[in-house]
């Protein structure tokens, strides 16, 4: 069934003292991800600390994670469906995904790529060996952490972030939390990598679930 933009809620990640940038016809939540419970987590895991709030804990029939200053396409939220799940149109690098990772940060998240496959090896996470091998060495990537769909299926994804992202902070905190600067955010844009590799095998985490890529707007 088609939805109206107004039947969509979003949850726009934000601080005190950086706003939502945009206007939409959806309803528009805030989170202040430097306040409540999960404020501690923010600074690293980004959206996944809104993520982290809603697990099986809200109650919107349809809804998504965006951020103060990037949401969706404003056109494509009239035309929705309410069986999809909705995730970042993704980009084709002129080089490997592990490349760009590097590059992007200063080399200084490189020991990231060797965590995710010693989990994946110990079978800790739901990603094999195999899955993040293809990922690190193939062009495409799912940029952001943005995500929209049914609250079952928004569920059900989350239960696969955290399957990921729980054994990797739990193992390697004392490491992430060393990271200054840009890299403050590595659990973050870890994840932005991890969860390519799941969009790559989304029949094997989701199967038949309809999954549909969208394209998003930034506002400076």
């Amino acid at each position: 069934m088609k939805l109206a933009a107004k039947d969509v809620v979003l949850y726009a990640v934000c601080l005190k003292d950086l706003h939502v940038r945009f206007d939409t016809d959806a309803k528009v939540i805030s989170f202040y991800g430097d306040e409540g419970e999960h404020a501690d987590v923010n600074p690293y895991w980004g959206e996944m600390s809104c993520m982290y709030t809603l697990w099986d804990n809200c109650d919107h029939p349809f809804f998504g994670i965006v951020n103060y200053r990037r949401n969706w396409e404003e056109r494509f939220l009239s035309q929705l469906e309410d069986d999809t799940l909705y995730i970042p149109r993704h980009v084709t690098f002129p080089f490997s995904v592990q490349q760009q990772f590097s590059q992007g940060h200063g080399s200084g998240l490189d020991e990231t790529i060797e965590m995710s496959l010693e989990l994946a090896r110990d079978k800790r996470i739901p990603l094999t060996e195999e899955m993040l091998l293809e990922m690190w060495s193939q062009p495409k990537f799912f940029e952001t952490l943005q995500v929209m769909g049914p609250n079952s299926v928004m569920q059900k994804y989350f239960d696969v972030v955290f399957d990921i992202l729980l054994p990797i902070w739990e193992d390697n905190k004392d490491y992430f939390l060393e990271r200054t600067g840009y890299n403050k955010r590595g659990p973050a844009f870890l994840m932005e990598r991890l969860l390519t590799a799941v969009f790559l095998n989304k029949e094997h985490f989701f199967g038949s679930q309809k999954i549909q890529e969208l394209p998003f707007v930034v506002y400076r």
